[in-house]
């Protein structure tokens, strides 16, 4: 068992002191980034207490427009086959869980006169935000990078390639809602809300944005002054990178400065080794594209420790997410060569070998 040296510090064959910080160094972790309406839905998921949300979506008539008069189907009564209602099937299971009691003995609150009990809570809490903001990425890539495997050919539909310190940023990220723009008119959706659609991009990549001659900030411009006082991404918008990255708005999206962390943490929801991602420089989702569901309602109870004095909290946090649409698009390096073996699936870490 380690205890402490008592002949420690010392300094010219002298004892000093030594004294406990009267505040506990806080750990800095990104909040949830995706919300409701910006990259993602959330409403399908009014009642989480289930294992799987079914969800319906009613397929689009499939009957032709006529023109009266003529010799093809010109009649007042049309010749077509009648339609009744189709529906397409999907859903969420909400099978990623966080649950493991968390004790705190009431001799370690004794003798470390801190608050360990609300700091623990807060350290919880940014478990799950991170967990969160990690597996939530990782279903969009997963859909994302297995097709792009399995089609064996570039992913110039659903991607932009390029090369940081030559390739326009700016310009990238308005080929990537260009390509949102055109929706997936086979699933029904001929186009995407540009209004609720975010961006998250690695930290060297929102810097790059920022650097690009004349993309974000025209230093002769009075509001690009205030925006490079800032950091922001446009003259509106104050940005962060404490709370959850937000960093403006770029063609009515906003944008994420997305932590290594959490692309690291992503990889490991992928079973994919540390760095595999690296290529991957950002991802543009189209919020009516991906659900998710946070059955985190009684999130945490706090009772007694059955191994003695002291508090046990007992979390339990669950949630799932899917992908369901051509919603997403990757940010890639140049020649990005395929991850995985196109069955990318997204499995939390404590349940992965």
């Amino acid at each position: 068992m380690s205890t402490s040296n008592f002949g420690t510090p010392i300094i010219d064959s002298f004892a000093t002191a030594r004294k406990l910080a009267p505040v506990i160094m806080n750990n800095v972790v990104q909040e949830l980034q995706l919300k409701h309406g910006v990259g993602i839905t959330e409403k399908f998921s009014q009642d989480v207490y289930t294992d799987e949300i079914r969800i319906i979506r009613q397929v689009a008539l499939t009957q032709d427009a006529r023109t009266l008069g003529e010799s093809i189907d010109g009649k007042h009564f049309s010749t077509q086959t009648i339609e009744q209602p189709v529906s397409a099937h999907y859903g969420m299971r909400i099978r990623h869980i966080y649950n493991t009691p968390i004790d705190i003995p009431q001799s370690m609150m004794d003798m470390i006169p801190l608050d360990m009990l609300n700091n623990t809570s807060r350290l919880l809490h940014q478990a799950i935000s991170k967990n969160v903001n990690a597996s939530t990425l990782a279903e969009m890539l997963a859909t994302e990078l297995n097709y792009e495997y399995n089609s064996g050919t570039p992913l110039g539909d659903r991607s932009v390639e390029v090369t940081l310190g030559t390739t326009d940023i700016l310009d990238a990220i308005f080929d990537m809602s260009e390509i949102l723009d055109d929706g997936d008119s086979a699933n029904g959706q001929d186009t995407f809300d540009a209004f609720t659609r975010s961006l998250q991009l690695r930290p060297s990549v929102v810097t790059e944005l920022k650097k690009s001659s004349g993309a974000v900030f025209d230093i002769s411009n009075w509001k690009a002054q205030d925006m490079l006082q800032v950091g922001a991404l446009d003259p509106v918008h104050r940005p962060n990178n404490k709370v959850d990255g937000y960093q403006g708005e770029i063609n009515g999206t906003q944008v994420f400065k997305t932590t290594g962390a959490i692309w690291t943490l992503a990889e490991k929801y992928l079973g994919l080794t540390a760095a595999d991602l690296d290529d991957v420089y950002g991802l543009m989702s189209a919020s009516e594209g991906t659900g998710r569901a946070l059955a985190f309602t009684n999130s945490v109870v706090t009772g007694q420790s059955p191994l003695g004095q002291g508090v046990r909290l007992y979390p339990l946090y669950r949630w799932g997410h899917d992908n369901w649409f051509k919603s997403c698009v990757l940010l890639l390096k140049t020649d990005f060569v395929s991850l995985g073996t196109g069955s990318l699936s997204v499995i939390a870490t404590g349940s992965r070998a």
